[in-house]
């Protein structure tokens, strides 16, 4: 249990070939890579910090169909749990997002060098920042590498004052509305002339508002060459944050960094147990690698399992999900742990073997459909304590003995859900046959209603989605 910095560093497929994928740690997206990041030193990578509880740590690179994901190193550091602490409680479930780390006055990235900052100084990534007059010492600066986020000194021996043509000195970038941005700023009054309280003092602004007002930097570390650190936590409307640091009295605007953060509330995870049972069954029903079933079945929300369907509430956490999925293998018993399970639909694959009667214990299972598989032996009797079963399909299992019985019904169910029963159908082969000539002329005049219309919807636009009714 602890605080943790994690940073991917992503590399190319092939020379010049970019993939674009997303990454996700403990279920929640934390990064999007975007085209062209192989050309920015800033976007190689990307980092977080999130507080784990239960001594593991789980990250997913999601393919959203642009070449596979590639990644070159991936590093974990534990750092202190108060560390880059914003406010946020630990049992809200945040994870932060590097955003940027501008090193003002700096004349190139610095990135795994000896800043001669203790325990993980030296790690950070800052990108050199030169708009404004810049001002430089070599004497120490006090209370840099100090506990919790030990910043490298050299941060603080670089400046950036304003002019007399544009007093206000600010930083403007691109941001999403609704999301909730850490903003912290570095200072350390290292120009000679400002020696006393009064002779530099100015407002900070974010977004028009004022976040810190008459900030003076000899008045709040008492002394010259101190470094100074402030953070405020903003929620933004529109689509940039803008950081504006206007002078009120004295001297010009001065800043040394800027780092900023998107605090990002993580998602609600399946629960582990149901996890654990759904990797069992990924191995027992052969699943497919292409379908991927790793890391949490219904987070994030944008990359769920291919064949596993999650419902969540306003609050965004798990109520229910449905398995629908093309699979071959057998269904093995631990898939009664599956609290939350409501649909089972594994019609129409090559799954064999008994029904394994542990089924009867899923409580909330509303529909079954096995149909048209290689079940072979009896339908357990256990079916029929599923007092929740509205639609059970066995048919197609030629091997399945049969079983005739009406599966109780609850109490509380409405009038939609008031009769269920276990089907068990006998076919003659004249039927089968008419049933599969009267399937195929549907199916043949279905092609050709949709081959017309998207026929039509290409003379209109480029794309087009069309949803019918099954």
């Amino acid at each position: 249990m602890g605080q943790y910095s994690m940073r991917v560093f992503f590399g190319l497929v092939s020379l010049g070939k970019e993939a674009i994928f997303d990454i996700s740690i403990e279920g929640t997206r934390v990064s999007s890579l975007l085209r062209g990041w192989s050309s920015h030193d800033d976007q190689v990578f990307a980092e977080s910090l999130v507080y784990l509880l239960n001594g593991t740590a789980t990250i997913c690179f999601h393919s959203v169909g642009l070449g596979d994901p590639a990644i070159i190193s991936f590093e974990l550091l534990q750092v202190e749990d108060t560390a880059y602490n914003g406010g946020q409680s630990r049992d809200n479930g945040v994870v932060q997002r590097t955003v940027t780390r501008l090193n003002y006055g700096a004349r190139k990235g610095k990135f795994d060098e000896d800043y001669n900052g203790d325990i993980w100084g030296g790690n950070r990534f800052w990108s050199p920042k030169k708009a404004g007059a810049r001002i430089i010492t070599v004497n120490a600066i006090k209370n840099a590498s100090a506990s919790p986020n030990f910043y490298p000194e050299e941060l603080y021996q670089s400046a950036l004052v304003s002019r007399d043509e544009e007093l206000d000195l600010s930083y403007t970038m691109e941001a999403e509305p609704g999301k909730n941005y850490s903003v912290w700023l570095h200072f350390a009054e290292i120009d000679d002339s400002i020696t006393l309280e009064g002779e530099r003092v100015f407002d900070v602004l974010v977004n028009g508002n004022t976040v810190f007002e008459d900030e003076d930097i000899i008045k709040l570390t008492g002394e010259s060459y101190t470094a100074l650190v402030l953070n405020s936590t903003v929620s933004v409307t529109g689509k940039s944050l803008v950081i504006v640091l206007h002078p009120k009295l004295g001297s010009h605007a001065l800043i040394s960094a800027i780092e900023i953060f998107e605090v990002i509330k993580m998602e609600s995870r399946t629960s582990r147990d149901e996890v654990i049972v759904l990797q069992l069954l990924k191995k027992a029903l052969r699943v497919p690698s292409r379908t991927g079933w790793n890391g949490d079945p219904c987070v994030p929300q944008q990359h769920p399992w291919n064949g596993v369907h999650c419902q969540l509430d306003g609050n965004g956490k798990q109520t229910r999900w449905f398995i629908d999925a093309l699979l071959k293998g057998l269904l093995t018993s631990n898939i009664s742990t599956l609290k939350h399970l409501h649909n089972i639909n594994l019609s129409h694959n090559n799954i064999h073997g008994g029904i394994t009667a542990s089924l009867g214990y899923i409580k909330s299972l509303e529909v079954l459909d096995l149909s048209y598989n290689s079940f072979n032996g009896s339908v357990p009797g256990s079916l029929r304590e599923l007092t929740s079963l509205r639609i059970l399909k066995l048919e197609g299992n030629p091997l399945l003995e049969n079983v005739a019985a009406p599966v109780r019904e609850s109490k509380h169910h409405t009038s939609s859900h008031r009769q269920a029963t276990i089907i068990s159908v006998t076919v003659s082969l004249s039927f089968l046959v008419i049933a599969a000539l009267v399937c195929a002329a549907i199916w043949w005049r279905r092609q050709q209603d949709i081959t017309r219309a998207q026929h039509k919807a290409a003379g209109r636009a480029p794309y087009a989605k069309f949803e019918l009714p099954l």
